[in-house]
């Protein structure tokens, strides 16, 4: 990009490329329903319902707009899904459908009103853009680096319909979504086993300066691929990085099967991915000085990433490992919950295994392909506990999240929360009344705290992803419904959390807590006859985790940011509110409606169990039903 350019626009959004796009719009081939059957969302969403003019009859922003949506899109979504290189980055270069994903998915955040009925208007003949150049991919023999353009064009489509919450968007996506994936693994993305075992043919190069250099096209395939440009020019014009691109599409797949309540569409157990290796070891720039990183202890060969892989005790993974490790997870987790969630359901019937619905992790403990989760997930705090506490905010919020849903089956939550109205409400709010009385319910509450905590304390710099929001409205939802099914407290009991007879002192739930001595407790059956009761290390009585250890246990009094809560509505709906306004703060992607939801919840809550003839909470639960899927 020239000078010039990056005078007049820093990306390049001039009239020019704003008149392609526009171009670009108004040649996309109309296929399925009419606009009007199918394309609107609901009046009360945008503003534009079934009266939607044309694609003809779109008309593009000025590009002094685009340009701004552009930025935005940069600023705030590309932290989360950086699959483009920004520095040789030209919007005008870039390929047209690729960059009318990325200006919608800015307007989106830019979030005016012109704004969002633009995205509204564009969204459906942009998406189908999307699908027709990824249903080539089964009919066209394209070049490598084509192919993976067009995939995460589809992966920003899909992305785009998930930010906005927007239920139609939504089912429009939801073709997107199957065939984006199955794309994907037919090509191969998620299995590091295709192909040769470059590990062993560099092993086989003796002369240092060409293993520097066959190391460095190996790494370089790994970070990015390189697109020429139609016009002569000494470097590419943008660059796309594919490993982010496969974990973005093992993200979606997570999201999705979250939202559809199904099994992911990638089978866990095939899935192999090679990070990256070392950031400084790829940046040098003689084979001298790589040489000497790697002998003061650098690795040159990255272990490969599986969703059963166990970190080496002591290893410290760095922040892409951690997150894809965390990615695989909770791809296995979606994966059980709805390959035993059939199989639990024959058995409702039977208390005990309704109780095992509402702490999953029971149910993992008896099937073979998931008992070993639980220790996975739980050996990255004392493997990687650094990378908690340094990781960026994401990823630390993603290892809260999956221990959370472990003791706590958020199904149950959102029933509560009204997602198939208030019958299903009522009963679904009995059950979790029963779940509170666990350890599981405990622990899975000081999760639920310290994903607020995380968010609460973000840096202005911190850039929170789609899926950390969805994870604070969890967690809403675990400390809420915790809190107001709590039986009032003993009539002992005094002001500082203490009873008259010696009670356990009160808890401050945002406390940090040592997560490598608390371990699994919380997740074991620690009854005497448990023969695996043992694995779990219990801190001394001096130790700080005690508190946690004896509150997971036994229960007792807690508090948040220093006020001690007792069970029951006022509680629970200050700590609703808590976590509403925080979802408002953060405005860019689902919060605004999961926030709504919550205002609703902190105002009816006391309404369960109520008469079922109340037209206004009939609307409520009905909004709530469509905002969660």
């Amino acid at each position: 990009m020239s000078e010039r350019e990056r005078r007049n626009s820093r990306w390049g959004l001039d009239e020019e490329c704003r008149s392609m796009l526009q171009g670009a719009l108004n040649n996309v081939p109309l296929s399925g329903p009419t606009r009007s059957e199918s394309y609107g969302d609901t009046a009360s969403s945008s503003g534009d319902a079934a009266g939607s003019p044309s694609v003809d009859g779109i008309r593009f922003p000025p590009a002094e707009i685009l340009d701004i949506a552009l930025e935005m899109y940069l600023y705030y979504f590309h932290p989360t899904l950086p699959i483009i290189h920004i520095p040789t980055f030209s919007a005008k270069n870039a390929p047209r459908p690729l960059l009318l994903c990325m200006c919608l998915i800015g307007l989106s955040i830019l979030g005016t009103a012109g704004a969002a009925k633009f995205v509204s208007r564009t969204f459906p003949p942009v998406l189908q853009i999307a699908l027709t150049e990824l249903q080539s991919l089964s009919s066209t023999n394209h070049p490598p680096h084509r192919q993976m353009r067009i995939i995460a064009t589809s992966l920003l489509a899909l992305n785009l319909a998930s930010i906005t919450g927007r239920k139609s968007r939504i089912a429009q996506a939801e073709k997107m979504y199957s065939e984006l994936i199955a794309v994907a693994s037919n090509l191969g993305l998620f299995s590091a086993n295709e192909g040769a075992k470059v590990d062993a043919l560099l092993d086989e190069v003796v002369d240092i300066e060409a293993k520097w250099k066959a190391w460095s096209k190996i790494e370089c395939t790994k970070r990015y691929i390189h697109h020429p440009s139609s016009r002569p020019k000494p470097a590419p014009t943008h660059i796309l990085t594919p490993l982010r691109i496969i974990f973005g599409l093992i993200e979606a797949d997570c999201w999705w099967a979250g939202y559809l309540s199904t099994s992911p569409m990638i089978r866990p157990e095939t899935v192999q991915l090679l990070p990256p290796s070392d950031y400084t070891l790829y940046h040098v720039n003689s084979a001298q000085k790589w040489l000497h990183l790697i002998q003061r202890g650098s690795r040159i060969h990255s272990a490969k990433i599986t969703p059963s892989f166990h970190p080496t005790p002591g290893l410290k993974l760095d922040a892409s490992s951690f997150r894809s490790l965390l990615t695989l997870l909770l791809l296995r987790i979606y994966e059980s919950n709805d390959r035993l969630a059939s199989a639990s359901a024959a058995a409702t019937m039977n208390n005990s295994h309704s109780q095992k619905q509402l702490e999953p992790w029971r149910i993992y403990a008896e099937d073979a392909r998931s008992r070993d989760i639980l220790p996975l997930l739980v050996n990255l705090s004392s493997s990687s506990i650094d990378a908690l506490r340094t990781a960026d905010l994401n990823s630390a919020v993603l290892w809260h999240a999956s221990c959370m849903i472990l003791g706590a089956n958020m199904r149950y939550f959102e029933l509560a929360a009204g997602r198939s109205g208030p019958e299903p409400a009522v009963n679904a709010l009995e059950d979790i009344s029963a779940w509170s009385q666990t350890p599981s319910a405990r622990r899975s509450v000081l999760h639920a705290a310290h994903i607020f905590k995380l968010l609460f304390d973000r840096k202005v710099s911190d850039i929170v992803n789609p899926h950390s929001v969805v994870a604070l409205f969890h967690a809403a939802l675990v400390l809420g419904l915790y809190i107001f099914t709590l039986p009032p407290p003993p009539p002992n009991t005094n002001m500082n959390g203490t009873n008259g007879m010696g009670g356990d002192p009160c808890i401050e739930l945002l406390d940090l807590v040592d997560w490598q001595l608390v371990g699994q407790f919380g997740f074991l059956d620690t009854s005497p006859s448990c023969p695996h009761t043992s694995t779990t290390t219990t801190p001394s009585p001096t130790s700080s985790s005690a508190a946690v250890v004896r509150f997971i246990r036994t229960g007792g009094p807690f508090s948040i940011t220093g006020i001690t809560l007792e069970g029951g509505y006022l509680a629970a709906r200050r700590t609703l509110l808590h976590c509403a306004d925080l979802m408002e703060g953060m405005g860019r992607w689902k919060s605004r409606t999961f926030s709504q939801i919550l205002h609703i919840m902190s105002d009816d809550l006391t309404d369960y169990g109520g008469d079922d003839d109340d037209e206004d909470g009939d609307e409520e639960m009905g909004c709530r039903g469509m905002a969660m899927g």
